[in-house]
């Protein structure tokens, strides 16, 4: 007997030994697994709240706020539009308006009627071919130059529209000579993979490595006026991409000529950099 459970224990101990280790159920990654994903960025945008009244419906609601029964529902992720009862606070989007396209309207058209920039058009409605909108569908027209009446500084003789902060963050480095020599943009301490928006909306002209800037971001804002984004970890924009002050470009990072993770940002007015400390806007983020 005894034997026999000594047995017993070897053959238990050899396949223990040679037998790979199994993991835990919730160490396992299956093929086709139904894993939960990080929610995509929601974009915000101005809202107001309602208070649902007695007999009110979506239709009205949306009708006497200006703005379309789709966005209403979306903005308040109505699966349902009839099941809208008393007491509910719903969020009415007040930023923008929406427009229906008709046949043989153009973008640049549409834009002038409005008169916002075209492109802040595109990139609110993430076209990728800004000359083929279709007939019947809807645009999300911004507010009027999405500057909400800001003044436009002046710089050197030429107006420029102000620009929001790309990220929050300490400045480590101004704008001028640092070491005997030219700093052409700010420097802005931020932590390693923090997400980095356009300082206004533009179109991208260059996105990869460039030398000691590491990986880089260039958007052309139209007038002669470019911004700069250096030394990301990651980029999310390509060249040619069409954006506005909330769209995620890069992620802070420390590629390139750095000593630690941050954001480079230069501010060229027709290809002269000027400090971007006389453009951001003090209450401006993320547009």
């Amino acid at each position: 007997m005894k034997k026999t459970l000594i047995a017993i224990i070897l053959v238990l101990v050899i396949m223990w030994t040679v037998s790979p280790a199994a993991a835990r159920l919730d160490e396992r990654i299956l093929d086709g697994g139904p894993y939960i994903m990080p929610p995509p960025t929601i974009e915000a945008v101005a809202h107001t709240l309602y208070e649902v009244k007695p007999g009110d419906t979506l239709s009205n609601i949306a009708m006497g706020s200006g703005v379309s029964e789709e966005v209403l529902a979306a903005a308040n992720g109505l699966l349902d539009r009839d099941r809208i009862h008393a007491g509910l606070l719903l969020i009415v989007p007040s930023g923008y308006t929406v427009h229906l396209v008709q046949s043989g309207e153009t973008l640049s058209g549409i834009a002038r009627k409005y008169r916002v920039d075209a492109s802040l058009i595109a990139a609110r409605n993430k076209l990728s071919n800004v000359d083929n909108i279709i007939a019947g569908s809807q645009l999300t027209i911004p507010c009027k130059n999405a500057d909400n009446g800001a003044a436009m500084p002046v710089i050197a003789g030429v107006q420029v529209r102000p620009l929001a902060w790309p990220l929050i963050g300490t400045i480590t480095s101004s704008f001028g000579l640092r070491d005997g020599r030219p700093h052409e943009g700010i420097d802005i301490a931020a932590e390693e993979n923090t997400p980095m928006r356009a300082a206004a909306p533009g179109r991208v002209v260059f996105a990869g490595p460039r030398g000691t800037y590491g990986l880089a971001v260039i958007i052309d804002h139209g007038s002669g006026m470019r911004t700069l984004y250096a030394h990301c970890a990651k980029l999310f924009v390509t060249e040619g991409s069409v954006v506005d002050s909330t769209t995620v470009i890069a992620l802070a990072g420390s590629t390139g000529h750095s000593t630690g993770p941050h954001l480079h940002l230069e501010v060229l007015l027709n290809g002269v950099p000027i400090d971007p400390l006389t453009c951001l806007s003090q209450e401006s983020y993320f547009g």
